[in-house]
């Protein structure tokens, strides 16, 4: 299964003169594993346009070539609706940035088909969210309310609102505040979200002009979404693809060195980005992975639960003191971490006014409970 796995990872990140001479049961592996972790179009691209030319058993290359055509079928209905929204909301004046899903399948891989779609991620500032919403809605998309998480929270939070399309072609639209969102980050980082903005590049996307982050800002938030987001489980490999190409636009790594020091998330995004070079290698990052990795006693642990075998397996940490003691290992600070545990079990009075709507002791009770079971609300 190793050569399996070496040769499938190298192709996926588009290494070239690969010798495949497998069975038609081998290939099968390949066209399960590439399914699972959500891979198919891509796998079916790079076999496409391999040189020397790639021959995949029969059967296995067709099922390909139709998942391929089912991705740019569904990539291009959302493409058209994301121009639409764009659009729309540029006619306003309204400047969204794009970021995840869209912003990944239109400027890094040779073809968005090769990159799934789930939601269209769009931050806005907070004066530009009113504004948004209504010029969505005007197109047919409407609000459904968040009960674990109430609008006071997302708003502090960095959150998001979802907007749910009621035409055949429209799907689901987020609306967020900020692209770091969630407690874990307002109570352990500091970064530097005005220095984001005003990194925006200008390209073109679904016919229209977008805002994206630039590699660095962006290689940093997707880090961040696979680690805290994700929890590093689930389809992990295509997140770390992500990572992968792109490292390959990053220019200057003491740069992205100084930067996740400095918001306080070295040791995540070495973390991710030690993954990414053990599945795909990342030759320019050597330097980067061994200033940002954590010093060895958190790397066990880590490595523990975030390795090579966990991540192809498509692992869900679905314990949550599993999930938490992830969560803490990779915090930079340890007063951090000391933080983030109390305000778990006593949060601020606000934090309850904001998620409860009430701060009393009833209220108080009523979370410590919830937070001792392992059912915290908004975290």
């Amino acid at each position: 299964m190793s050569s399996l796995l070496d040769f499938w990872l190298g192709l996926l990140s588009g290494k070239t003169n690969l010798k495949a001479e497998f069975t038609a049961a081998e290939w099968n592996q390949l066209y399960a594993l590439a399914e699972r972790h959500q891979l198919t179009a891509l796998f079916y691209w790079r076999l496409q346009n391999s040189t020397p030319p790639i021959f995949c058993a029969a059967e296995v290359f067709s099922r390909l070539r139709l998942a391929y055509l089912e991705a740019a079928n569904k990539n291009l209905k959302r493409e058209r609706e994301l121009g639409a929204a764009l659009q729309a909301l540029q006619s306003k004046g309204l400047a969204p940035v794009l970021f995840k899903g869209a912003a990944l399948a239109f400027t890094l891989y040779p073809s968005p088909a090769c990159r799934s779609m789930g939601d269209l991620d769009l931050w806005l500032t907070g004066e530009e969210m009113s504004r948004a919403q209504i010029v969505l809605e005007q197109l047919g998309y409407f609000q459904r309310a968040d009960e674990v998480r109430p609008v006071a929270w997302q708003i502090q939070r960095e959150g998001e609102i979802q907007l749910y399309g009621t035409k055949p072609e429209q799907e689901m639209i987020e609306l967020h505040w900020g692209v770091f969102a969630g407690e874990w980050f307002y109570r352990t980082t500091n970064i530097d979200r005005d220095g984001i903005r005003a990194r925006f590049m200008l390209v073109p996307i679904a016919k229209q002009s977008a805002l994206i982050m630039e590699p660095i800002d962006a290689l940093i938030q997707v880090a961040a979404h696979i680690a805290i987001g994700n929890k590093m489980s689930g389809a992990t490999v295509r997140s770390l693809m992500d990572v992968a190409l792109l490292a390959h636009q990053v220019s200057d790594w003491d740069r992205l060195i100084e930067r996740a020091q400095s918001w306080r998330l070295a040791t995540l995004v070495g973390v991710v980005l030690e993954a990414t070079d053990e599945l795909f290698g990342l030759t320019e990052a050597q330097t980067a992975i061994a200033c940002l990795r954590p010093k060895w006693i958190r790397r066990t642990l880590l490595r523990h639960f975030i390795n090579r075998d966990t991540i192809l397996a498509g692992q869900h940490w679905e314990n949550r003191r599993r999930q938490w003691l992830i969560l803490l290992a990779l915090i930079d600070r340890p007063r951090d971490m000391s933080a983030i545990l109390f305000r778990t079990f006593w949060p601020e009075p606000v934090w309850l006014e904001m998620c409860y709507e009430q701060s009393n002791l009833q209220v108080r009770l009523k979370h410590l409970l919830s937070a001792m079971t392992g059912k915290v609300k908004s975290t």
